[in-house]
């Protein structure tokens, strides 16, 4: 499993996002999207052979022989290894793997729990002043186009650089075509309508949002400090017995739990009554 693990981030998922990002900026052959490909995925290769080979050798516990020289060491390193069947490497390359997906939550998390609170109270941009927006963009590309157009209204041929300026904008213009339509769409769809009815309720929730993330703050603050003054130090762990410091999250989970346990118990009498 570990090894299926491995083989999944570090190969197959980088060789097919890489490979369809060729194939979405470059309608080549398949040959050369594959190379381009094997070539991006070999960095993420170079990463796991670097993990591996750590994990291998580094955290082994190797016995301290005063006597024994280096040859000796390096022959019981790969005499562990092979005794562990890469056991070890595969975990250490798991366990930076988690390392890094934990840190990862972390900041995903921390910036969620402020972003989301401030976008319900912000709202989003409308359909509508975003169509307005591409139709100014839209009446530009095309005053563009017409200029280079008139360069050759004489019969005279356009230089190369025009051409390759006339081929981009004719791209873009399609492009905000295309998103023009899109726009459209979706200031007529019902759930832009729905949306829009419901902005009161999203500011609302919004509010709510923040003052959940600033009582997450404050208490797991003040739950940290608490174990930094009080607690038995570092070769503990940070244990501490007791609460010194009162946080509001550990006040309001008790009041909530009895609030859910009534709730329960009345469901359960009317059901009971039914």
């Amino acid at each position: 499993l570990y090894s299926i693990i491995l083989f999944c981030v570090f190969l197959w998922i980088p060789f097919v996002y890489f490979y369809y990002e060729e194939k979405e900026e470059d309608d080549g052959n398949t040959c050369s999207q594959v190379k381009t490909a094997l070539k991006y995925t070999l960095g993420f290769i170079t990463i796991c052979a670097v993990l591996l080979l750590i994990g291998a050798f580094v955290p082994l516990d190797i016995p301290n022989k005063k006597n024994s020289t280096e040859w000796e060491k390096v022959k019981l390193l790969f005499e562990e290894f092979g005794s562990s069947h890469g056991l070890t490497a595969l975990s250490f390359s798991i366990s930076s793997l988690t390392v890094i997906g934990m840190l990862a939550a972390i900041t995903y998390t921390a910036y969620g729990m402020s972003a989301l609170p401030l976008n319900l109270i912000k709202g989003t941009t409308s359909a509508s002043y975003e169509r307005l927006e591409n139709t100014e963009d839209i009446e530009e590309v095309e005053q563009h186009l017409l200029r280079i157009k008139s360069k050759c209204r004489d019969g005279r041929p356009l230089s190369s650089r025009d051409r390759r300026t006339l081929h981009q904008l004719e791209e873009r213009l399609r492009t905000l075509r295309r998103r023009e339509r899109h726009l459209e769409s979706i200031e007529k769809s019902w759930w832009t309508k729905f949306c829009e009815a419901i902005r009161p309720l999203k500011i609302v929730w919004g509010v709510f949002f923040i003052i959940v993330a600033l009582l997450f703050t404050v208490s797991l603050f003040l739950s940290n400090l608490d174990k930094a003054l009080h607690s038995a130090g570092f070769d503990s762990g940070f244990i501490i017995l007791g609460t010194n410091l009162t946080n509001p999250l550990n006040m309001l989970l008790p009041v909530l739990q009895r609030v859910s346990t009534e709730m329960v118990i009345l469901i359960h009498k009317d059901a009971l009554l039914f």
